[in-house]
């Protein structure tokens, strides 16, 4: 590569050893780094973002991926001026100017200010992206020319990983704040490599004999049908890479992986493969030719499709390792491409390839999440499965001269049934996901720990009339809104009414509209000895001569409302609830106490009604005159799918509010 990197006056002979080889090579994929690194680095702290600016995931979702709106307004607007763009002065000025909406970003009042800057950022990101790939394309010889396209889709898979993992150190240690300026000092920092390594060149046009306009080079490039083919195949690209990296989070996060943020961070080393065997691929299409790589690499990628359905998190890091490898092999092959088919103005071919690349992305996030969101992730994993298959059909159209030292014509043709049989395995797949797809999506339902035996039961009622599963989730309801709020998936919850409930309204973390009262709960005095009680409900002043020589337990008031309508109870009754009282016993939860009972650590305790169902030898119903009742809603999740309405619906039927009451749950009249 004679005049690309690093110095005008290192000889051409000198790039060719080994040594300069590798410099070349680090230093293309170190300005594809510095370039694109502020695309993926935000994404890893969404979570944060989101509570800073009190919006929804969804929101602050969008805000954070608007950049690529602006990456594929700038692919186009590139290759219509590319003629008249010096293509070092470009690079240099679009990092330089990418550092000002970065650091803005620090001080963003507002999600729409927030999002304007992240427009621009995709448009200066996209800007020399776009010049940078002209410019090898240019001045790479044929011979160099699938390294460095390799190498420069190496940085990127690298900003992808790296990226998300400094942004989330540096906002964790030092804040947001930091984190947009320590990335605006990165952008320039791409400024000075660019500065000091690449050498002044000469756009296409003034060496043609007779310019064009930029409207005549898209056509060109538009009536090449090799090129509209590597653009149909970037499109599917992104499109099939943003399916899989976007939605695959949330079922991470949700039963039965259920990870955790920290664990969350781990999963981005899946890219680290892709690293590696990036920058394989311009010797790999110098060996075997463009097709074959390409083939082999949506294939690849195909095979780690079905693992995502598994519910073995190895399982699933591998199907990801797999897709990410094939997909960043697919895009540098795909990229190399569109440089040599372009027989003039590459700048232009670029920037149309970009342009599609991330309109691709554009339409998988917006068309995969209303797949994943109204059907589920299987058939979200169909939906990226016919994209890859449909890149593979497109890459029938890509046909190139034969490398000199490639194989002979004899072996290339020799591959025609195996890639055959990889567009018939690929096809497969996407018949075997569509068929699972097909299948209703299993309901998923969370609640409170003591509803956990009377929503199973409904759970089993439903499958039995529709068909379709019911997965319940307990937990407290503080937590079960967090992990809604951090992207778990939730058709329907069932929760205390309450403060906890109505910030979570406010929060739209469920629909305020669907909400409705669901039964009512109550207080139950259980023991492990048959007292002498009379009939019907005990009262207060019951209490203290049922607890006569024996030790009362009861829930954690500060956390469960048991325990907290309990402690009103016996403060009524004259007894004390502290450290001095040794007759009182308190356990985290209604759970805890039942447990306590079981062991003998206790020989009676305040329950839940829902938790007096087993077999105590003494179970009486407390009357709590004065006391709130103990009510609980139903409301639908941020998104839920549509069988969760007529779930919802089937709520108040006879069989259900027979199961309700069979738990020990009333209904609200």
């Amino acid at each position: 590569m004679a005049h690309a990197i690093p110095l005008e006056a290192v000889p051409t002979e000198m790039q060719s050893h080994p040594s300069g080889v590798l410099l070349r090579t680090i230093l293309i994929g170190l300005t594809a780094f510095l370039t694109v690194v502020d695309l993926f680095a935000t994404q890893a702290i969404l979570p944060s973002l989101a509570r800073a600016y009190k919006v929804t995931p969804a929101a602050m979702g969008f805000a954070v991926n608007s950049s690529t709106i602006g990456m594929a307004v700038a692919g186009l607007a590139v290759s219509l001026f590319s003629q008249h763009i010096n293509r070092r002065l470009g690079i240099l000025v679009s990092l330089s100017l990418l550092s000002i909406p970065t650091a803005l970003l620090a001080v963003a009042p507002d999600l729409t200010t927030f999002t304007a800057l992240r427009i621009l950022q995709g448009l200066c990101m996209a800007s020399a992206f776009t010049l940078t790939l002209a410019y090898l394309g240019e001045e790479c010889s044929a011979g160099d020319a699938g390294g460095a396209f390799a190498a420069y889709i190496t940085g990127n898979v690298a900003s992808n990983l790296i990226g998300r993992l400094v942004s989330a150190a540096v906002a964790d240690h030092l804040g947001l704040a930091s984190n947009f300026y320590f990335f605006a000092a990165l952008n320039l920092a791409g400024a000075g490599l660019v500065y000091y390594t690449v050498a002044q060149s000469t756009p296409m046009m003034q060496m043609e004999s007779a310019a064009r306009s930029p409207f005549a080079a898209w056509m060109a490039h538009l009536r090449n049908p090799r090129l509209r083919a590597a653009f149909g195949i970037g499109f599917c690209i992104l499109f099939a890479f943003i399916g899989t990296f976007t939605y695959v989070n949330f079922v991470l996060v949700r039963p039965p992986l259920s990870l955790g943020p920290m664990q969350l961070g781990f999963v981005y080393f899946v890219f680290l493969p892709s690293v590696v065997t990036t920058l394989l691929a311009g010797r790999a299409v110098q060996r075997w030719g463009t097709r074959p790589i390409l083939w082999g690499s949506l294939a690849l990628a195909g095979v780690g499709l079905p693992l995502l359905l598994l519910p073995n998190l190895t399982l699933v890091l591998l199907g990801m390792v797999l897709i990410g490898v094939g997909t960043f092999f697919a895009q540098a092959t795909a990229t190399g491409f569109v440089s040599q088919a372009a027989t003039a103005d590459r700048g232009a071919a670029s920037g149309i390839y970009l342009a599609s690349y991330f309109g691709g992305g554009l339409v998988g996030t917006a068309a995969l999440g209303q797949v994943f969101d109204r059907i589920g992730w299987p058939a979200c994993v169909a939906g990226i499965a016919l994209a890859l298959g449909v890149a593979a059909l497109f890459t029938l159209r890509l046909r190139l001269p034969i490398p000199p030292h490639a194989w002979s014509r004899t072996r290339v043709r020799a591959l025609g049934p195996v890639m055959r049989s990889l567009l018939s395995t690929l096809i497969c797949a996407v018949v075997l996901l569509v068929a699972s797809a097909a299948q209703a999506r299993d309901l998923v339902v969370y609640g409170e720990p003591t509803l956990e035996r009377a929503l199973r039961s409904i759970g089993t009622l439903w499958q039995a009339r529709t068909g379709t599963r019911v997965n319940v989730f307990v937990a407290p309801g503080n937590l079960s809104f967090a992990q809604i709020d951090r992207g778990a998936r939730c058709d329907v919850i069932f929760a205390l009414a309450g403060a906890v409930t109505d910030a979570a309204v406010r929060h739209k973390i469920i629909h305020a509209d669907t909400i409705r009262p669901a039964f009512r709960n109550s207080l139950t005095l259980v023991g492990t000895e048959a007292n002498a009680v009379a009939p019907g409900e005990a009262v207060a002043a019951d209490l203290a001569k049922l607890m006569a020589g024996k030790r009362l337990a009861i829930a954690n008031p500060e956390r469960d409302v048991a325990g907290a309508r309990a402690l009103e109870l016996l403060r009524n009754a004259g007894i004390a609830v502290d450290d001095s009282n040794k007759s009182v016993a308190v356990a985290e939860s209604s759970a805890g106490v039942v447990s306590l009972l079981a062991t003998n650590k206790a020989q009676l305790g305040i329950v839940y009604a829902t938790d007096a169902t087993t077999g105590f030898k003494l179970a009486v119903p407390l009357a709590a005159p004065g006391l709130l009742p103990i009510d609980y809603v139903v409301a639908t999740a941020r998104d839920p799918i549509l069988e969760a309405l007529p779930f919802m619906a089937f709520l108040t039927s006879p069989e259900a509010k027979a199961a309700f009451k069979s738990a020990g749950l009333a209904s609200i009249d």
